[in-house]
């Protein structure tokens, strides 16, 4: 019962995203066409994005690897329990829409350069070992190409103590 409440509501908030990034596009192309410097000048190469999990032990690590390596001034969050559990499995259709959406506004609108997925250790919804968050990561990392973005995606992992973000290649 809960579970189906869970994919109920996840599927109205996956409607509501996907309206809210077709009226951002819409303003961002009005906008474009009558004021030229809306497009890259404004947002630049200025913001990436991170699909991470909820728990906040791991986001700060995440937020300065991508800061750091991408030379970027922003990082937009997407944030789901176990993303990469969630991204890899495939069957939680309607918050892999709602997640598809949400990095949908980062790329289209704020013109992202980079994705990251990210895993960490002590994960509530991914208790997996380090190994099979890595190849739920490898997975997750092709769910994410093929929506169709056209832009650089890495993996992250961030081990117990949540100071640094490891890149996995």
């Amino acid at each position: 019962m809960f579970r189906e409440k869970l994919l109920e509501f996840h599927s109205k908030r996956s409607n509501y995203y996907a309206l809210g990034a077709v009226i951002i596009i819409a303003t961002t192309i009005m906008i474009g066409s009558k004021k030229k410097s809306h497009s890259h000048e404004h947002f630049g190469n200025s913001f990436c994005c991170s699909i991470n999990c909820m728990d906040g032990r791991p986001q700060k690590a995440v937020y300065e690897y991508m800061r750091k390596h991408f030379g970027v001034e922003y990082v937009d969050v997407v944030t789901e329990a176990g993303p990469n559990r969630i991204l890899a499995t495939g069957r939680d259709k309607a918050i892999i829409e709602d997640i598809k959406n949400r990095v949908g506004i980062s790329v289209l609108v704020h013109h992202a350069k980079v994705i990251a997925i990210s895993a960490h250790d002590g994960c509530a919804g991914n208790p997996a070992p380090k190994e099979e968050q890595i190849q739920n990561l490898r997975e997750a990392k092709k769910a994410i190409e093929s929506f169709g973005f056209n832009v650089k995606v890495i993996m992250l992992y961030v081990p117990e103590g949540w100071e640094q973000a490891e890149l996995i290649e």
